[in-house]
């Protein structure tokens, strides 16, 4: 229904973000690593996008790079794996990371993602290494550091997985788990904390 959506960016979280169109603003769900692209709050902005629309709900993802879309794509594909999990998925490892390690047979590394487990990672590499093998994935988009204070941080770490679908219980455990990763991590930011908190949460 939608190949893009063009216009200035309202507002944005590290789970969505709200394109004003002409004057209707699209709510699109995003990974972080589109997050990590997005420009200023009132910038102009273009997201490849993808319509889910199911008996009751009729939801628009957005993508920075065709080559993120091509895998959301090919993710829900996969029995057991919905957009919220491809999203997750997309959001805490890059398109290149997944691209090899499907194409490696990498199950060890897949079943770290999370919402995968062993069934769903040898899944993903029967039916997409063929299909992923035709497709040209660069290098991740690089991440800039943002500092800001940890409770901020983990406020909006904890807002995002909620977002995601995660109770308000599991998303506060989870990022509390990830606190000892996230202080020994390089990059002190919420995207570092809420990749690290999501593979809490599937344990």
């Amino acid at each position: 229904m939608f190949a893009f959506i063009s216009g200035k960016l309202h507002s944005k979280t590290p789970t969505e973000a709200i394109i004003d169109c002409n004057g209707v603003g699209y709510r699109l769900y995003i990974t972080l690593h589109t997050y990590e692209s997005l420009p200023e709050e009132g910038s102009n902005v273009s997201l490849h996008t993808v319509n889910i629309v199911r008996e009751d709900s009729n939801l628009l993802y957005g993508f920075q790079t065709p080559e993120e879309m091509a895998l959301f794509k090919l993710l829900i594909s996969i029995s057991g794996i919905g957009a919220k999990i491809a999203i997750g998925i997309l959001s805490s490892v890059s398109t290149s990371d997944l691209h090899s390690a499907i194409l490696q047979n990498n199950i060890a590394k897949l079943t770290k993602l999370p919402g995968v487990g062993k069934k769903t990672a040898n899944l993903m590499v029967i039916h997409l290494g063929d299909k992923l093998a035709k497709l040209d994935i660069g290098e991740g988009m690089p991440c800039e550091p943002q500092h800001t204070d940890n409770s901020i941080l983990a406020e909006e770490a904890i807002s995002a997985l909620v977002a995601l679908g995660y109770s308000q219980a599991l998303a506060e455990k989870a990022v509390k788990k990830s606190e000892k990763d996230f202080l020994a991590s390089d990059k002190q930011n919420v995207e570092t904390l809420i990749k690290i908190a999501l593979k809490f949460v599937m344990k």
